[in-house]
C-alpha cells in the first residue's frame, strides 16, 4: 500500500509496524540528505540476504539533489539492479522555502512551521504512485509528518534507552546526543533506531517515539571531539543496527504497544537485535 495514515490507527493498542504478506516484498522507501551511508548499507544488507531479504527498497527520496549522494546512489543501484528497480523522488526543500520568501530552512518561527507543513503534504503527493510499505530515514535531516503515511523507521546517534531522573538526556539532531554523552561522563556511545512520530511546535519531541533497537556500544576513549566521534559512531553502531532493524520490521517481527510506548519482539524468526524492555507477545503474532 502506499499509504497507511498509519497515526489513524496507532493511537492505542497493539500495532504490528508490517504484517508480512506471502509472495512479496515490504517496499521500503530510503530518505537521505548527505552522504547517504546509512541508505548504502541499507541496499548492501538487501543484496547480501538475496532471494531472502523479506524487503526490497523500493524508492530514494532526498530533500537536497544537488548536494547530497542520493542520485548517484540510485543510479548505482539501479544500473545493478536494472531500470525501474527502484524510484527516485527529490523534492528540494531550500528552494521550496525560497520560493516562499525565507532564506533560512527553519521550523522556529510560524511562518517556517506552516511552509514545512506544505512542503510535507507536497512530498507526500510526491510519493503517492509509489508503493511504500515503511520507511527509513538514514540521515534524513528535515523533520516532516510524513511519518503520518507510513512507519517510519529513524537512527537516531545517542542512546534512548539512557534516562536520567527520568529523562532521555541524549536525544537532540547531529552532533547534540554525542555531546551530551561527553558532558555526562559516559564512556561509551550508542545508536539508536527508533520510529520517528508526529512532531509539534519545533521539534521538542522529535526523539519521543517508541525505541525499536539499540546498537552496539563503542567505547570513547581518549577522543573527545564530537563530530570525530559521530564519524566512528556510524560505522559502529548505525550501520550495524538499522539494517537488521529493517529486516526484523520487514519479517512482521516488531510490535509496539502505543499505550505504554514499548516495542516488542517475535519469540520466532528473530535475528538477535537488541530491543530494550523485550517481552515476547507469541498469541500476537501467530
Amino acid at each position: 500500500m502506499s499509504k497507511m495514515k498509519a497515526h489513524k490507527r496507532w493511537d492505542k493498542g497493539l500495532v504490528n509496524l508490517y504484517e508480512p504478506v506471502e509472495g512479496r516484498k515490504a517496499q521500503v522507501a530510503a530518505f537521505m540528505s548527505g552522504s547517504g551511508t546509512n541508505v548504502q548499507r541499507v541496499l548492501e544488507y538487501e543484496e547480501m540476504l538475496g532471494d531472502k531479504s523479506p524487503f526490497h527498497v523500493s524508492v530514494i527520496v532526498t530533500d537536497r539533489p544537488k548536494t547530497s549522494n542520493a542520485r548517484k546512489i540510485w543510479s548505482e543501484w539501479t544500473e545493478k539492479w536494472g531500470a525501474g528497480s527502484i524510484q527516485f523522488v527529490a523534492h528540494d526543500i531550500k528552494k521550496f522555502y525560497a520560493k516562499r520568501g525565507e532564506r533560512k530552512v527553519s521550523i522556529r518561527t510560524q511562518k517556517g512551521q506552516e511552509i514545512r507543513e506544505q512542503y510535507t503534504k507536497t512530498l507526500s503527493a510526491m510519493l503517492e504512485d509509489c508503493t511504500i510499505d515503511f520507511a527509513v530515514f538514514g540521515g534524513f535531516v528535515p523533520l516532516t509528518n510524513i511519518t503520518d503515511d507510513f512507519p517510519c523507521l529513524n537512527v537516531h546517534p545517542g542512546d534512548l534507552s539512557h534516562i536520567v531522573d527520568g529523562k532521555k538526556t541524549l536525544g537532540g539532531l547531529h552532533e547534540v546526543p554525542i555531546q551530551a554523552a561527553l558532558d555526562e561522563g559516559l564512556d561509551y556511545v550508542r545508536s539508536s533506531v527508533i520510529l520517528a512520530v508526529r512532531y509539534t511546535g519545533v521539534g521538542e519531541d522529535m526523539d519521543t517515539g517508541p525505541l525499536i533497537a539499540l546498537g552496539p556500544k563503542m567505547l570513547i576513549g581518549d577522543v573527545k571531539d564530537a563530530g570525530t566521534i559521530q564519524d566512528k559512531l556510524k560505522e559502529a553502531s548505525d550501520w550495524k543496527v538499522l539494517p537488521i532493524a529493517v529486516e526484523e520490521v520487514a519479517r512482521g517481527n516488531v510490535v509496539v504497544d502505543f499505550s505504554t510506548n514499548r516495542v516488542y519482539h517475535s519469540k520466532s524468526g528473530g535475528t538477535g537485535i537488541v530491543i530494550p524492555q523485550t517481552t515476547h507477545i507469541k498469541d500476537y503474532l501467530e
